[in-house]
């Protein structure tokens, strides 16, 4: 995209995508809050309550789906004049707007199927449709780039693939609960007051979520050509791919803690609190390795734009370092309060930070540009998600903070130290980096050994054994399968 489309054409649509996921703060928290109440009715199975809240959530989802697409319509040709856009760029800025505006709109109604989904723990079904929405959608828009086509046409092949994603998940949602029928009538205020109740600190939360994730764009926006909010995003990008993984992991946690609770079973809670947080942090630590050592090179060979190398690659360790501690490091924290409805606390944390946030990043920009931005942003992430949130965690759950913590990061850390030593060595006398071959060869060298390490360091004995199990059954299936002769009767 940065090569076919420039660095401003990219910047702007970094830019337009920032702006729109603003549109979530809407949500309420009533998506956060299906996915609790039917993992919830499930559980006790009453599934007439399971109907009445998937309905009563989708009358309120078609009313905002309704509102954004009003507000869309009404600000799409004039919202380029908050920002530094040249007037070649705006009739594409305005075109875009529009056709995002409306695949949220539509999408919103959606909330509710792929929710209950995440409520009903389908995620094999949730999984699959994202699979084919993201193969639909990165192979559109690079085949769109290959022929030559800019921003708008891009912007139509994205939302085309979001709409083939909301049919998925319908379609998935009537398989898993054939029995369900919309039925306006079947909403009930009693329902919409308890999601609101629960949604209320969601809410809270999602809206300081989107302050603290997209205003570093908007502000570098706002201040600084277009053009520096792509140098800013292509770090951004590159940690939100690594972390992907952590974040599926830890959509099961949700559902899963609520079911726990209704069940009883509080223990099992905080384990899985800090099970998942290590395990995430041990899996993400080679990724963080080569991407700590190799961000020069790695820039430069996937974009092949120096001023990309110059202005993106020395904001990776700070984007790094908030990964490890509050990404990855306690991306499941957030989960499980949200499944015990105890997350208040966690939702003023991010208002805090959120706050703070946007104060500092608006004097912080003009003076001292994208890395007085990454380092403000990162500063504050791991003072709230990565300290502020695990100590409220354990108030919740009763844990020692210390323990929590150790439990968490210890046996990681031990990974760390040898393997970015072994890769540094690698790199140095090896492996320098200068071209894909050498990346993907150093990244898979260090990921085996990362992982191997990790097997018999961070995961529970149990969880091994589980592990290898896998592995050597896969490993048999593969086998047999290789030596199977064809039938010649």
């Amino acid at each position: 995209m940065v090569r076919r489309l420039g660095e401003e054409g990219y910047g702007i649509w970094a830019l337009v995508f920032a702006l729109i996921v603003y549109y979530d703060v809407l949500d309420f928290g009533f998506r956060s809050a299906v996915v609790k109440y039917t993992a919830h009715y499930r559980a006790l199975n009453q599934p007439d309550q399971v109907h009445t809240v998937v309905n009563t959530a989708l009358v309120y989802f078609s009313l905002i789906g309704s509102v954004v697409m009003m507000g869309t319509l009404l600000s799409f040709r004039s919202l380029h004049n908050l920002f530094h856009i040249s007037p070649a760029y705006q009739p594409q800025f305005a075109a875009l707007i529009l056709l995002v505006g409306f695949s949220w709109s539509l999408g919103a109604v959606c909330h509710s199927f792929g929710a209950s989904l995440e409520g009903f723990q389908r995620f094999d079904l949730y999984s699959r449709a994202r699979i084919t929405y993201v193969t639909v959608r990165s192979a559109g828009c690079g085949l769109l780039l290959l022929l030559g086509y800019g921003l708008v046409p891009l912007g139509v092949m994205v939302v085309s693939s979001q709409v083939l994603l909301y049919w998925l998940t319908y379609r998935n949602f009537r398989q898993t609960v054939p029995e369900f029928r919309f039925n306006p009538g079947a909403a009930r205020f009693a329902i919409f007051r308890q999601l609101a109740g629960y949604g209320r600190h969601t809410f809270v939360a999602n809206s300081s979520w989107q302050v603290v994730s997209q205003a570093p764009a908007v502000l570098i926006g706002h201040f600084l050509p277009a053009a520096f909010v792509g140098y800013y995003a292509i770090p951004v990008r590159l940690i939100e791919v690594s972390v992907d993984v952590s974040d599926q992991v830890i959509s099961v946690a949700t559902s899963n803690t609520a079911e726990l609770a209704a069940k009883g079973e509080m223990q099992t809670v905080a384990r899985l609190g800090m099970l998942i947080n290590r395990y995430c942090v041990a899996a993400f630590l080679p990724i963080a390795v080569i991407l700590w050592l190799y961000r020069s090179e790695l820039i430069q060979v996937w974009i092949a734009k120096t001023v990309y190398t110059a202005e993106s690659a020395p904001l990776v360790p700070f984007f790094l370092l908030g990964a490890i501690f509050a990404l990855v490091g306690q991306s499941n924290a957030p989960s499980i309060l949200y499944g015990l409805g105890r997350h208040q606390g966690y939702a003023r944390g991010l208002l805090t930070e959120a706050c703070v946030s946007v104060a500092a990043l608006y004097y912080v920009i003009p003076r001292y540009g994208l890395k007085g931005a990454a380092i403000t942003a990162i500063g504050l992430m791991i003072l709230d998600r990565g300290l502020y949130t695990p100590w409220y965690l354990c108030r919740v759950l009763r844990l020692s903070f210390w323990r929590y913590m150790a439990a968490v990061y210890a046996r990681p850390l031990l990974i760390a130290i040898p393997l970015a030593a072994i890769t540094y060595a690698v790199k140095a006398m090896l492996l320098p980096g200068r071209d894909f071959v050498e990346i993907a060869a150093a990244s898979a060298l260090t990921t085996a050994l990362g992982w191997g390490f990790g097997l018999y360091t961070a995961l529970e004995e149990e969880h091994r054994a589980l592990f290898i199990e896998l592995f050597s059954r896969s490993a048999s299936r593969l086998t047999a399968l290789f030596r199977r002769q064809p039938d010649m009767t």
